[in-house]
């Protein structure tokens, strides 16, 4: 076997392996990432967190803490250390040496099992407080590294600035009656409704309510340097920012004809992507949603390194190139402003009722779509793209797609109407057999398989030799 497809089963098996189905929801053999947040009323000398792991079903990574937790970087960098012992089968984390602000992200942990929501309802805490005493407080133990994912706040912060507002309305109504008309008027004062998530300013009879943030954004890695890649892997540790990147994750590679595979620890995102016939830098790689709570985002608290970089030969390149934060852009937030008290005289008026305007939206019919290797002949790797640009609808986000090559290493994207698929089976896989099914959100009630156009890029023996003619696939629908 050439060199070359030796090096490529080889990266394809550890890539797709590591990337692809390492992004598990905390079942099975995936890692589940929960973050531990502190919500209380007041800042702590101390914190102690106790996460009662046996009667939460839950099983840490490697059962030890020490090596499945990780201490906020926040509070290590101000002088908090964190040590972790056992009690009847709980985990007890002990976190001092630094004022720990009453919100806040203590650490995260992995676990090869469990619930988040059984997690969640078995981790209590208590706080030393700053000045004396000591109070419990609330955690919110949740995939989100937002202590406010929960959906409590704290009534008050020393971080931040917070008050609430008192509701009050009050009408002063008086009627003056001539032979000619009648003057009514009306002083009232508005009714400014705050939660204690909320931050809210008062000037000059102008009050100002800032909501919290739920800020969408989506970065884009680049390849800075003008160099000739097949291969290309890298990590982004993000746990210098407040990001969630959710699950599934929402990435996608801007490499034409490549396959791609994500994964996300929680603090670590992993990007591979894979084009037989090459990319060039500088180039935009790949790109990724995350939600934060703030529409200001620093580059630099996304921290890049790449881990492989090969030729269109599978080659290494050396040294490896440089892939950096070529942009974020962000969407969210919401200011609303109401006008204090107001005195309005009117005369006599007739009003007419507003035109009313009634939309009925179509609700879409979903389909699955299968794509089928029709040919009896034995695949040891297969890239194709399904395009889905002239159907009328669109792929359900993600995409939601199911593998139904058995015992083959898969890799799904998304762009735009198109997904790219590729598939490694270091045994083979023979035809004729259906090899995948998306799911197609219809904005009718009809979808036709000429609505769609499937390319093969590469069809490989089990030595990765080129297969050729590459063998003849088909598409089908059906309502699901």
């Amino acid at each position: 076997m050439p060199n070359w497809a030796l090096r490529l089963r080889s990266f394809l098996a550890a890539s797709l392996l590591a990337l692809t189905f390492a992004a598990c929801d905390g079942s099975g053999s995936g890692i589940l990432t929960v973050f531990f947040g502190l919500v209380g009323d007041a800042d702590c000398d101390s914190v102690v967190l106790t996460i009662d792991v046996n009667s939460a079903a839950a099983v840490l990574q490697g059962n030890d803490a020490a090596s499945a937790c990780v201490l906020n970087e926040l509070l290590s960098g101000n002088g908090c250390s964190v040590q972790y012992s056992n009690s009847g089968g709980a985990v007890i984390a002990t976190i001092s040496g630094c004022t720990i602000d009453n919100f806040i992200n203590l650490l995260r942990c992995g676990f090869e099992s469990g619930d988040v929501g059984s997690i969640a309802e078995f981790t209590s805490a208590t706080c030393s407080l700053v000045g004396g005493g000591s109070t419990s407080v609330f955690i919110c133990a949740d995939r989100s590294s937002n202590p406010g994912s929960c959906g409590v706040t704290p009534t008050t912060s020393t971080s931040s600035t917070s008050s609430t507002s008192s509701t009050t309305t009050s009408t002063t109504t008086s009627t003056t009656t001539t032979t000619t008309s009648t003057t009514t008027s009306t002083t009232t004062t508005s009714v400014t409704t705050t939660t204690s998530s909320t931050t809210t300013t008062t000037l000059g009879g102008v009050t100002t309510t800032t909501l919290p943030l739920d800020v969408d954004c989506v970065i884009t890695f680049g390849l800075d340097d003008a160099v000739q890649l097949g291969a290309l892997q890298f990590e982004v540790n993000y746990s210098s920012a407040t990001a969630d990147f959710g699950n599934p994750l929402q990435c996608q590679a801007l490499v034409a004809a490549a396959i791609p595979a994500f994964n996300d620890n929680g603090s670590v995102l992993t990007a591979g992507i894979i084009s037989l016939s090459g990319f060039t830098g500088p180039t935009n790689v790949a790109s990724c949603m995350y939600r934060t709570d703030s529409i200001t985002q620093n580059p630099t608290d996304f921290a890049i390194t790449v881990t492989d970089a090969s030729d269109t030969g599978l080659l290494p390149v050396s040294p490896f190139p440089t892939v950096s934060v070529a942009s974020i852009e962000c969407e969210g937030g919401l200011t609303t402003t109401t006008m204090g008290p107001t005195t309005t005289t009117m005369g006599p008026t007739t009003t007419e009722p507003p035109s009313t305007t009634t939309t009925t939206a179509q609700v879409p019919t979903t389909f699955v779509v299968t794509v089928s290797v029709d040919d009896a002949v034995t695949l040891g790797s297969l890239q194709i793209d399904l395009d889905g640009s002239a159907a009328p609808g669109s792929f359900s986000a993600g995409p939601v797609c199911t593998n139904l090559v058995a015992g083959a290493l898969p890799a799904f994207n998304l762009s735009g109407n198109v997904i790219s698929a590729g598939w490694i089976a270091l045994g083979g896989f023979p035809g004729p057999l259906d090899v995948l099914a998306c799911d197609f959100d219809a904005t009718g009630s009809t979808l036709n398989t000429s609505d769609f156009t499937l390319t093969v890029l590469d069809a490989s023996d089990t030595s990765l030799l080129p297969i050729v003619p590459t063998p003849g696939m088909s598409v089908s629908v059906a309502v699901k």
